[in-house]
């Protein structure tokens, strides 16, 4: 189980944002100030070219509050029941690697936020389905929520809904969470 999975983490990591966020072209290399709930605890820097990143606080009152923030929310146990597991016992996670990984986590999470607004907005104007190299579907110049207005509207979308939907191969599906809303049914 991803631990961006597991609601619990997931609200903890929420807590974490990252500010200033630079990354090299080849998405390797990574910088970021870190804040924890809306204040910067420091600074976080991957170059990329293998070691450990250079974590550094502002104060070691902003390290003490965020080391006493992860053992507060038992991280380590979360790491555990996830990817981690093959560590076996939480107290030998590192509280380094412990820092290193809510960080990655939360620009991960930051990543998964701008590609699901990205794909909000492209449902607005069109019906999409999922596949194994990203997303694919027929867009209209028009808003979706415009088209169901005019007459036969609603039956115009639901035609190329259902043609999508016989169309789709194993592990692909529609993806708008707009069409119910708009009375297309899905």
């Amino acid at each position: 189980m991803k631990i961006l999975n597991l609601k619990k983490a997931k609200k903890v990591i929420e807590r974490v944002i990252l500010k200033k966020i630079k990354h090299s072209d080849n998405n390797i290399a990574l910088s970021a100030d870190f804040y924890l709930d809306n204040k910067l605890m420091g600074t976080f820097c991957d170059d990329g070219v293998g070691g450990d990143p250079k974590i550094t606080f502002k104060t070691k009152e902003h390290q003490e509050k965020f080391e006493n923030f992860l053992k507060e929310n038992e991280f380590s146990k979360l790491m555990l029941q996830c990817e981690w597991k093959s560590m076996k016992d939480f107290n030998k996670i590192s509280m380094y690697y412990q820092i290193e990984q809510i960080i990655l986590l939360s620009y991960e999470l930051n990543i998964l936020g701008q590609e699901e607004r990205k794909l909000e907005r492209l449902c607005e104007n069109g019906i999409y389905y999922s596949t194994d190299s990203g997303y694919k579907g027929i867009e209209f110049r028009i808003p979706l929520k415009q088209i169901v207005l005019k007459e036969n509207g609603k039956q115009f979308l639901q035609k190329h809904y259902d043609a999508i939907k016989s169309s789709l191969k194993k592990n692909e599906y529609i993806v708008n969470k707009n069409l119910k809303k708009i009375g297309v049914v899905s």
